[in-house]
């Protein structure tokens, strides 16, 4: 009900009060480069930029939303994946589950790889030209995305460990503990 509500109220609240000027938009569309539909505005924004083109502009702010979808999806999968293989070996699917976490491993490590260098491209180029290598590098742990997945493989270690405690039998314990044990050597490393 809200999300109407909110929509509803947002559109009347746009017909009701005046546009912002033209040239503050046109400013704006030239100092930002935003993504998205500006037409005409974008068109005189560029006649005022000689390295701008609208055409190049809006084709490449599609290509970045597409780009951002693709690592946003990739992120999601990974954390489905997480939470479907702990469900997974909690039941006793071990296979299934260790093939679930290994994709989780798998997805997190593209996801973290690609989404730093993703938020960078969004940065002005202005702002970016100031950018230090140690800046660059950190953004990830300025996010905390070392911290999350530090603390999901500490997670990881102790759903393995109670499993290996109360449910395991067999030789398949020695996996599970080495397991438990790399997770948590490996959580403990990435929340310093």
């Amino acid at each position: 009900m809200w999300p109407v509500t909110s929509t509803l109220l947002w559109v009347i609240t746009t017909l009701l009060t005046s546009p912002e000027p033209r040239l503050l938009l046109e400013t704006f569309c030239a100092r930002a480069r935003p993504m998205g539909w500006w037409g005409p505005i974008r068109q005189k924004s560029a006649t005022q930029r000689t390295d701008c083109d609208p055409g190049a502009t809006q084709v490449h702010g599609l290509k970045k939303i597409g780009k951002g979808f693709l690592i946003a999806a990739i992120g999601a999968s990974s954390v489905m994946s997480y939470i479907v293989g702990i469900s997974n070996l909690y039941f006793g699917r071990f296979l299934l589950g260790a093939v679930q976490l290994m994709a989780m491993i798998i997805l997190g490590f593209f996801f973290w790889r690609l989404f730093s260098a993703y938020v960078i491209t969004l940065i002005a180029s202005e702002e970016a030209s100031h950018i230090t290598v140690e800046e660059e590098t950190s953004l990830s742990e300025q996010l905390g995305l070392r911290k999350v997945v530090g603390f999901s493989l500490a997670v990881l270690a102790i759903v393995l460990l109670a499993d290996l405690m109360f449910f395991s039998v067999g030789q398949g314990r020695w996996l599970i503990l080495c397991a438990a044990l790399l997770a948590g050597v490996l959580g403990w490393r990435l929340s310093r």
